[in-house]
């Protein structure tokens, strides 16, 4: 069989063809392995150290699979943890998932995951069981309190003028009267040279509270107060809160112990991503002072905007703007908003167009200037960057 020289040539130039095609698919292949491969090693260098700054998804439960808190969508919306029954009392589910920013070694949500999550790597998932002792403590039987169920109270008292002066800012006169405490108002009957006579009387003889029902009955020359607690309710007392436990017709019975209190909990983490604190340390708010401005930027550019109502001579909003404010999990968030701060102690038709009642107010307000929702009061970062992930979610 005879071949044609062009036939020849032909074959050989489809065959170097096939052959560069193949060369280069491997250089391709090759390179991409090579490039997953630096991926996956660069990956695992990063390794979470204290001050870093970590987006973390959680689920922490109980040992037998109850759950206290998950911010994973596929958990929380699971047909096994959606009915209230399997949350732990309480807790419940939240309306929206997504990942928690903790600084390492820092406080975060819950106890422990602070440690937990140092030494960990962007994508690296772990489980872990934190003792009682590591996690809310164990129980404190001191904790266990008993109150009076009825208490006697005086209808005639008195006060000195010098504290009646300093809380009043006025020299009290007969028939002044004023809120006394929780359930009364006094009137003074009679000034002396350095006391105050009052009569107390009740505001009013039944009053509905978070732990149950109190009744006023005048007995004489006095009132008597009857306190009926109902178990379950939850009762304040000296800053710390506490549930009812049991009760009768003389006293109740309070549990100040965190309800996870005695109790090992199980924490299921996947790290997400890690910005270095060396990365964060140069990183600070562009705030505007001018209101105006602010909200022309924020529609320009389309961008929500945090507007912070402060008064310069306010304790609360000085450690507001050079705590919260200066957090690395706030800091972070520069460039996803408009930033501005205005004292509104001298603006007050700021003041009320946004309902300022106490300083601080954090307004979060939309593109366009509506406002999306309203924090008052000096939060820390954790709460205020919770609070700034919702209102970027929302408007992205």
């Amino acid at each position: 069989m005879r071949v044609s020289g062009s036939g020849f040539f032909s074959n050989a130039l489809v065959f170097s063809l096939i052959l560069v095609s193949v060369f280069i698919s491997n250089c391709v292949s090759n390179n991409k392995k090579s490039l997953a491969s630096k991926s996956r090693i660069e990956k695992a260098e990063i390794i979470v150290q204290d001050n870093d700054l970590v987006d973390v998804h959680y689920t922490v439960s109980l040992s037998d699979g109850s759950l206290i808190y998950t911010n994973v969508e596929k958990t929380g919306s699971s047909p096994d943890h959606s009915p209230d029954h399997l949350w732990v009392n309480g807790y419940h589910r939240p309306k929206t998932f997504y990942p928690e920013t903790i600084i390492a070694g820092s406080k975060a949500s819950f106890p422990g995951l602070k440690k937990l999550v140092t030494g960990m790597s962007p994508g690296e998932s772990k489980k872990a069981a934190l003792q009682s002792v590591d996690a809310f403590g164990e129980r404190d039987s001191r904790l266990v309190v008993e109150f009076p169920a009825v208490r006697n109270v005086p209808m005639f008292t008195s006060e000195s003028v010098a504290k009646m002066v300093k809380h009043s800012h006025q020299f009290p006169k007969p028939g002044f009267t004023f809120n006394y405490g929780q359930y009364f108002r006094a009137t003074v009957d009679e000034v002396l040279e350095d006391t105050v006579r009052l009569k107390l009387e009740p505001k009013n003889t039944t009053i509905n509270e978070p732990f149950g029902t109190v009744r006023i009955i005048e007995e004489g020359d006095e009132f008597l107060l009857r306190l009926k607690a109902e178990i379950g309710k939850v009762f304040h007392w000296q800053g710390k809160k506490g549930v009812v436990k049991g009760a009768d017709e003389n006293s109740f019975i309070v549990d100040f112990n965190h309800p996870l209190a005695g109790r090992e909990i199980q924490y299921d983490i996947k790290v997400i991503s890690v910005v270095k604190a060396s990365e964060t340390e140069q990183i600070t708010i562009d705030w505007t002072d001018s209101y105006e401005n602010g909200l022309k930027n924020a529609e320009k550019s389309r961008k929500p905007a945090v507007l912070v109502l402060y008064s310069s001579g306010c304790g609360p909003c000085k450690r507001y703007l050079a705590g919260t404010m200066k957090d690395a999990r706030i800091r972070m968030l520069n460039d996803r908003f408009v930033w501005i701060k205005v004292d509104a102690s001298e603006k007050e038709e700021l003041a009320k167009k946004y309902r300022l009642r106490t300083y601080p107010l954090t307004v979060l307000l939309t593109a366009d200037g509506e406002v999306i929702s309203r924090i008052r009061g000096h939060n820390d970062a954790q709460t205020l960057r919770r609070e700034l992930d919702k209102c970027f979610k929302a408007e992205g």
